[in-house]
C-alpha cells in the first residue's frame, strides 16, 4: 500500500506542475535587499583609542565610591551561587593597586560562603571603546571568577533583552578554559 502511496503522491505532484511549451518559467523575484548592520563609525585600530574616558588603577586606601558600587545579597543571582555578596572589608578590599575579592567559607544567612560583587551600574556607560583589564583569578573547584559588562538599560528591558559581554570568566570545573560569551534578546 505504500507503493500505491508513492505513486498518487507523485500523480498529484505531476498533475499540479503546469506543461506549457510556449510561456518561459515566470522570472524569480529579487532577493530583498539586507538591512545593513550598525557599524562602529569611530572604529580604529587598537593603538589608536588614545582618549581616556575612565580609569580606576586602585591607588588609595578605600575603593571609590563615585566608580563601583556593592550588589549585595545572597539569592543566587540566576547562577545558583552559593554565597552571600558583603560590602565587608573581609570580602574586598585594596592592596598594593589592586582590588582583591575574596570569597570566604563563612556562614552569612542561609549562605555558606561570603564574596563580594562590585558594578558601575549608574556610574559609567559607553558604547565603543577600548577596554583593557589586568586580573589574576583563583582556580578551584566551585570558583566562577566573571569580568563582564550589562547592557545600561538592563533595567528596563531585562536580561538578556539589554546585551552582556562576557569579557573572562572562569568555571572551577575547567580550570583549563576562559570562556568569553555574548548574549542579547
Amino acid at each position: 500500500t505504500w507503493l500505491k502511496g508513492a505513486l498518487l503522491l507523485s500523480w498529484l505532484l505531476l498533475a499540479c506542475t503546469e506543461k506549457s511549451g510556449t510561456s518561459a518559467p515566470a522570472p524569480a523575484p529579487p532577493p530583498a535587499a539586507p538591512t545593513p548592520p550598525a557599524v562602529n563609525e569611530e572604529a580604529r585600530d587598537y593603538n589608536q583609542y588614545t582618549k581616556l574616558r575612565w580609569i580606576d588603577e586602585f591607588n588609595g586606601g578605600t575603593l571609590d565610591q563615585a566608580k563601583w558600587s556593592y550588589e549585595l545579597g545572597g539569592h543566587g543571582w540566576g547562577n545558583e551561587e552559593l554565597q552571600n555578596y558583603t560590602n565587608s572589608p573581609d570580602n574586598s578590599f585594596l592592596s598594593g593597586g589592586n582590588l582583591v575579592i575574596q570569597a570566604r567559607r563563612q556562614q552569612s544567612g542561609a549562605n555558606a560562603f561570603t564574596s563580594a560583587r562590585l558594578v558601575t551600574k549608574g556610574k559609567q556607560s559607553f558604547r565603543y571603546g577600548r577596554l583593557d583589564v589586568r586580573a589574576k583569578v583563583p582556580k578551584g573547584k566551585g570558583v566562577w571568577p566573571a569580568i563582564w559588562m550589562l547592557g545600561s538599560d538592563f533595567d528596563q528591558v531585562g536580561w538578556p533583552a539589554c546585551g552582556e559581554i562576557d569579557i573572562m570568566e572562569l568555571r572551577g570545573s575547567r580550570p583549563t578554559e576562559l570562556i568569553s560569551t555574548m548574549h542579547f534578546g
